[in-house]
């Protein structure tokens, strides 16, 4: 279908055509779409005199307000990104293997993501005791879990700010940094017994090797076969829970499909030299010196929280500061959620939108590198599938050092922003909190060297504030079919005039 008529702006790495209506349309220098973007129009500006007044052309009106639809498209045509319904709307993100997440801010400022075809969770923020609790209820399949965590930061929304508008009088809010919670808390000598050595090594056999994910992930994480403490454990545990998530993440045969899709015309260095987006060629499997710096990262946590007074009786699993303590150099990253990064080299004109990009996924891992001192609060970086709806000042780059195929290559450097540097930790936290209260249970079993005397304490939720999770799974369900609608309809809503003006 023809682009339709409007003004032509070019550039050298593509064109931009701008309509009277508010639409706007990117095209790549070889004619493919890259972005769309429509904003609801409005009345158009003073002329007034000089060359402020002959910017547009005459009666033609200026699209004012907030963008209601933007959309952007891979070198083929598929849809990799679509928001619709203006700032507090949904926004769909593709990933590189078949993953789609959907993501609803919803009016009680409570937000619906849907990670998988029968996985999601519903986050909601409660204020207790003068603070920001955020709670996450998460499903996949038959289970269910929650997880708290410590709004320590917050921000006006950004359509309260464009609109002057309020909820109930005040303004709105949104928490923009979430620490994690832990749910369980032990004597300091527990952490000491994980931590500071087994009598001897322990060969541990895993209940993983006829599971889906582990047999798909078969070539890329291999678990030690033998531990001499915990942390190395742990590590294991860790990367095994976050790859398993991970997998749910993606469609019906682990994501094949879209591997093949993803590399398709592809050269030997798994790139196209004139292509926005670059992905490797094969898989690069997490190694084992990758993975001992993983389980040093686990040792400094474990050496925090068991080197409290000896005399107290249970310690509270410290929550790292946002975001001092992993802004770090050095500081290994697990990958989480799916997410589009921005290449850390310099402007290419010979891309669509100036700089390349490549695809996280949960399992890659990454190493902080530097901070740079040209970041600003402007400046876009990163989409992440889970939370693309701000853009934070703090920025880091990183050295990619295990990822899978079609994904990031190895050794290239991306920038991403701390807010998701923030949902990796969280999510390692998590999973650390969990293997530590496996590992508890197994001990004097399968191996597992018995603990001295200790007992466990399972901290209380802040906020009981249960989740029917049947109708949880039924919102995500009607969220998945939102976004089968919005995305059927993209081609309407870019060449239709009325469905622009009629978005929200």
């Amino acid at each position: 279908m023809p682009i339709p008529e409007g003004r032509v702006f070019n550039s050298s790495h593509g064109v931009t055509v701008s309509t009277g209506d508010g639409r706007s349309f990117s095209l790549r220098a070889d004619g493919t779409l890259a972005r769309f973007q429509s904003r609801i129009p409005g009345p158009a500006p003073n002329r007034g005199d000089g060359p402020s007044g002959t910017i547009h052309a005459p009666h033609t009106p200026m699209a004012i307000g907030p963008p209601s639809t933007s959309a952007t498209f891979g070198r083929e045509g598929r849809i990799t990104s679509l928001h619709t319904g203006g700032f507090d709307g949904n926004d769909i993100r593709h990933g590189a293997h078949g993953e789609r997440v959907i993501v609803a801010h919803l009016q009680d400022q409570s937000t619906l993501v849907s990670t998988g075809r029968q996985s999601g969770y519903l986050e909601r923020v409660f204020d207790q005791d003068g603070q920001v609790l955020v709670q996450r209820t998460y499903v996949s399949g038959n289970k269910t879990w929650q997880r708290n965590y410590l709004g320590s930061s917050k921000m006006p929304s950004t359509a309260a700010v464009a609109h002057g508008t309020t909820t109930n009088g005040a303004m709105r809010f949104r928490v923009v940094y979430k620490r994690y919670l832990p749910r369980y808390s032990y004597p300091p000598g527990f952490y000491r017994w994980v931590n500071q050595g087994w009598a001897s090594p322990i060969n541990y056999k895993w209940n993983w090797t006829t599971r889906r994910w582990y047999i798909y992930f078969g070539s890329y994480f291999y678990p030690w076969t033998s531990y001499s403490d915990g942390s190395y454990w742990l590590t294991d545990y860790i990367l095994g829970q976050t790859l398993a998530d991970g997998y749910d993440m993606q469609p019906d045969g682990g994501g094949a499909a879209a591997n093949n899709t993803a590399n398709a015309g592809r050269g030997d260095s798994g790139q196209q030299a004139d292509d926005e987006t670059v992905g490797a060629q094969f898989s690069t499997a997490i190694s084992s010196e990758v993975k001992q710096e993983i389980a040093s990262e686990v040792h400094q946590q474990l050496t925090a929280e068991s080197g409290t007074d000896a005399s107290a009786t249970y310690v509270q699993a410290p929550v790292p500061d946002d975001p001092d303590q992993f802004m770090q150099v050095g500081h290994v990253f697990v990958v989480s959620s799916p997410i589009n990064a921005r290449l850390d080299e310099n402007p290419n004109p010979a891309v669509a939108f100036g700089f390349q990009q490549c695809n996280l996924s949960p399992g890659d891992v990454i190493r902080l590198k530097s901070i740079p001192q040209n970041h600003g609060p402007n400046t876009a970086v990163v989409s992440s599938l889970v939370d693309s709806s701000a853009s934070f000042p703090l920025q880091g780059s990183l050295e990619v050092v295990a990822s899978l195929k079609s994904d990031c290559p190895l050794g290239v450097q991306v920038i991403l922003s701390s807010a998701m540097l923030q949902e990796m930790e969280n999510n390692f936290q998590a999973q650390m909190d969990d293997g530590l209260h496996v590992l508890y249970g197994q001990q004097g079993k399968d191996g597992v060297p018995a603990v001295p005397a200790s007992t466990v304490a399972q901290q209380t939720a802040a906020t009981d504030n249960s989740v029917d999770t049947t109708e949880l799974g039924a919102q995500l369900l009607r969220l998945q079919a939102q976004a089968n609608q919005a995305e059927a309809q993209i081609t309407q809503t870019m060449m239709s005039v009325q469905a622009v003006q009629s978005q929200p």
